[in-house]
């Protein structure tokens, strides 16, 4: 009982992002046939909108195997880096803006990482979505850099928000503990991920002028 309850209290967490960001795009998208106004950025915003209902009917389906008794393990597959982060600046942008802050790519390298796409993009989602929760009419940037000595893809993504404060900081991974009135999962759910695909993550630092989060994921 007590695994069934995690297990549902971690997809329900996970369900609300892309209908946040279906819902979003979609009222935005109902102002501008509205107001007549008709460009490439829509179709774009409504591809994103596809991308993302068939991202939720996924989880949707994995929920009902789950309830079946079924188990199904995450699959592996090539990704190319600079693609995956263009993916979730595109689902998280309009999140972001709704607290006037801006989603930005930094340098990003232009390697292929092995990992299952939807779980890492789950991982941008749930740290896109902290740094906005603390951050107004600022700046959020995802960039990657390669690690030769550890052939792995570290993945950063930086904010300049009001930090962490001191006494939540060693916390942070811990589930269910939240200071903010969040679910306490976010980070759990990303330290989950990343031990999936033998990978780690980290809170490099955190300060009254922003914070910074990386996780790093082989390349092969």
């Amino acid at each position: 009982n007590a695994a069934n309850s995690d297990f549902f209290r971690k997809i329900t967490h996970e369900l609300k992002t892309p209908l946040t960001v279906i819902s979003g795009y979609a009222q935005l998208n109902a102002r501008r046939v509205m107001r007549g106004i008709d460009s490439q950025k829509t179709l774009e915003e409504l591809d994103t909108v596809r991308s993302e209902a068939e991202r939720l009917a996924e989880m949707v389906t994995k929920l009902a195997e789950y309830s079946y008794g079924k188990k199904s393990e995450a699959s592996m597959t090539e990704l190319s880096v600079p693609e995956l982060c263009e993916e979730a600046a595109g689902i998280l942008s309009p999140i972001c803006a709704k607290r006037g802050n801006r989603l930005l790519l930094g340098s990003i390298c232009d390697k292929t990482v092995c990992g299952n796409r939807e779980l890492l993009l789950q991982v941008f989602i749930n740290l896109v979505v902290n740094a906005n929760r603390h951050t107004e009419c600022g700046v959020i940037k995802i960039s990657a850099e390669f690690q030769k000595m550890s052939g792995e893809t570290e993945f950063i993504v930086a904010d300049d928000g009001n930090g962490i404060p001191d006494e939540v900081r060693a916390h942070i991974f811990e589930q269910g503990y939240s200071a903010d009135g969040s679910s306490g999962l976010g980070l759990t759910i990303c330290e989950d991920i990343m031990k999936t695909h033998g990978g780690s993550i980290r809170l490099v630092s955190t300060s009254a002028d922003g914070t910074v989060f990386a996780f790093r994921v082989p390349c092969r």
